[in-house]
Parts: structure tokens; C-alpha cells; sequence
């Protein structure tokens, strides 16, 4: 399929709530690293990882993708009735 006179319109995006930092994770590993000579800090250092979001156990990746969707079409001002395939 082809598209011709395409644009995009709007982007958008579903962060889950919950977070879990790098500092919180070393505190629970802080017995290993006592164990191995570990730094502080080493976690966020070697990633570059500051924080994690997970979402709550069951949440389907579909139905974060729709959620976003939704905030994309409603970020546009077009009607969603025009978008194709919608219900």
C-alpha cells in the first residue's frame, strides 16, 4: 500500500505511574554491594539509568497503545469519527 498526501499530525505518549529508581535498587542490593567493594552510584553510572517505570501487573501493551492513540487523535482537534478504522 502507498500513502501519498500524508502527514502526521500529533504524537503522543502513556507513562506507567509507578517508578523505581537506580538509588532504590542499590538499597536493596546494598548487601551485595558491600560484599563486592561496590560504589554508590554504580548502577545509574554504568546505565545511565536514573529511573524505571513499570506498569501495574496485567496492563497490556495494547492497552497503553490506545491510550495513546487517543491522546494523539484528541491532541489534533480532528474529529475522531474522520480517522480511519475508527469505531
Amino acid at each position: 500500500m502507498r500513502y501519498q498526501n500524508v502527514c502526521v499530525e500529533s504524537a503522543a505518549y502513556v507513562l506507567p505511574d509507578e517508578t523505581i529508581s537506580s538509588e532504590e535498587i542499590e538499597r536493596r542490593l546494598e548487601p551485595l554491594y558491600g560484599r563486592l567493594r561496590l560504589p554508590e552510584g554504580r548502577l545509574e553510572l554504568m546505565t545511565g539509568i536514573r529511573e524505571r517505570r513499570l506498569w501495574e501487573p496485567g496492563v497490556l501493551p495494547s492497552d497503553k497503545s490506545i491510550d495513546s492513540g487517543e491522546l494523539a487523535i484528541a491532541a489534533t482537534g480532528i474529529d475522531r469519527q474522520a480517522v480511519a478504522g475508527s469505531r
